[in-house]
């Protein structure tokens, strides 16, 4: 037993030796850009996402994505052909990089705020979106547990009210998450996000019948619309 342990640490360390290899090489600004994608979910990204997470404009997010996909550090996903994702092991690589850099925190709300206004033009403006939002419930999924680890509410309300409208529908087998995001969030201070979760709430208790239970949470969401 002892030898397999330190044969799978030799391991380890030689692989990553080898991610330090490429990592290495590429420049401050690229490190940071690919560290930066561990913040998706193994199921991959698209280009609007990694556009937003760097904050740079679409042409020059896809440029720097070609770089990272010669690197063979990022690869095309098999879960849809638009998708890019990072191998498990060079996410897990990544993802301690973010953390030895104390960018973690910064690139969850970015990823947070895209899917934010994903979930939100997507609704309003039904747009048909060539990645559409049935492919991000993994993302949503993880950056919900970021926000509830970091006490985040107020981005997990957020969350949590702008995908309602998907909830009922596409992501059904995630109701009971999005139960526990709802009555997290009524703890934020923001009342006119407490407002929209009430709401949110009331309407999932009119989806089950739950009648005056729905009345009772769009009674307490209006009193606080009202103020």
């Amino acid at each position: 037993i002892k030898q397999l342990r330190v044969d799978r640490d030799d391991k380890d360390a030689s692989l990553e030796a080898n991610f330090d290899l490429s990592y290495d090489e590429l420049s401050a600004k690229s490190k940071e850009r690919w560290r930066k994608l561990a913040v998706f979910a193994p199921s991959g990204f698209v280009l609007p996402a990694a556009q937003h997470l760097w904050n740079e404009s679409a042409v020059d997010a896809n440029e720097h994505l070609y770089e990272l996909e010669n690197a063979s550090l990022v690869s095309p996903s098999l879960l849809q052909a638009e998708r890019l994702n990072l191998h498990d092991l060079l996410r897990d690589y990544a993802f301690k990089k973010l953390h030895e850099a104390s960018e973690g925190d910064a690139a969850n709300r970015a990823h947070a705020n895209y899917l934010i206004q994903l979930f939100t033009e997507y609704y309003a403006k039904e747009v048909q979106l060539s990645s559409p939002p049935a492919f991000e419930l993994d993302n949503l999924l993880e950056v919900t547990d970021w926000a509830m680890k970091r006490n985040e509410l107020s981005m997990l309300g957020a969350l949590a009210t702008q995908t309602r409208n998907w909830m009922y529908v596409v992501f059904d087998s995630a109701w009971d998450k999005w139960w526990q995001w709802l009555h997290l969030s009524l703890q934020t201070e923001d009342k006119q996000l407490k407002a929209n979760v009430l709401q949110a709430i009331g309407d999932v208790q009119q989806f089950r019948d739950e009648r005056d239970a729905a009345l009772k949470s769009y009674e307490q969401a209006l009193n606080l619309f009202r103020a």
